[in-house]
């Protein structure tokens, strides 16, 4: 099954994300554990879409498309930014980042997903995870 979503890009629509994953669980037939993992990635990269990516732009939107199967699901966000370069960033573990408000998303998704990779094209970004039950 696939399903494709447009989000508004409002900080406060994360929520929706949140919804639509619980939902996609269910019918990848994922535990709790396995759900809530795969929730919080999503969120964490949908978030990074919306504030990084597409500036909190209400006029921008992000794209969710997801790809269910039995015990595995596939997550593709875009979003309609500029786009960024892997290696300008910064390591969330080296000491003098340690204690950063932030920069540690790519960290988190990469611990909670089994597969994470990146696609670049002129007008969008998108972040693709794989996570299996």
């Amino acid at each position: 099954m696939e399903f494709e979503y447009k989000i508004q890009s409002i900080p406060n629509n994360i929520t929706k994300v949140e919804k639509i994953c619980a939902e996609v669980c269910k019918k990848a037939n994922f535990d709790e554990d396995s759900c809530d993992d795969f929730a919080i990635a999503a969120t964490e990269a949908a978030n990074n879409a919306i504030i990084h990516g597409n500036k909190s732009n209400p006029a921008k939107n992000i794209t969710l498309t997801f790809k269910v199967y039995e015990n595995e699901v596939t997550l593709k966000i875009s979003d309609e930014g500029e786009g960024f370069e892997i290696k300008e960033l910064r390591d969330p573990l080296a000491p003098e980042n340690v204690f950063a408000e932030n920069g540690r998303g790519i960290l988190i998704i990469k611990a909670l997903v089994d597969k994470v990779f990146y696609e670049f094209d002129k007008n969008c970004t998108s972040i693709v995870l794989f996570k299996k039950a």
